[in-house]
């Protein structure tokens, strides 16, 4: 009975194992989709020179992803015990919000 439990275990590790990398091919995971291109690199490079001429390239703001932001540094006059102090008085007073 216990050996019939082991080769049970066993087995359903070996099938999920097996599952897991069902389309694992030729060391690639996960599959790159083929794609053919039409233009060779000094084609597209040629292209972008001519926008970057034209002015045509497209704004940053027309990319799904947004733009990164670059804070800009600032100075301050307080010191850090005045800055713990007032972190600590708005705490108290509730006045902190933690995005919830």
């Amino acid at each position: 009975m216990n050996n019939a439990r082991r080769l049970a275990v066993l087995a359903a590790l070996a099938a999920s194992a097996f599952a897991a990398h069902a389309d694992f091919r030729d060391g690639e995971y996960p599959a790159t989709p083929s794609s053919a291109s039409t233009l060779t690199h000094a084609q597209v490079a040629a292209d972008f020179q001519a926008a970057r001429a034209n002015n045509t390239l497209p704004d940053i703001s027309e990319s799904p992803a947004p733009a990164p932001s670059v804070a800009k540094a600032q100075t301050s006059n307080l010191t850090r015990t005045q800055v713990s102090q007032e972190a600590a008085t708005a705490l108290k007073q509730g006045k902190l919000n933690y995005g919830g």
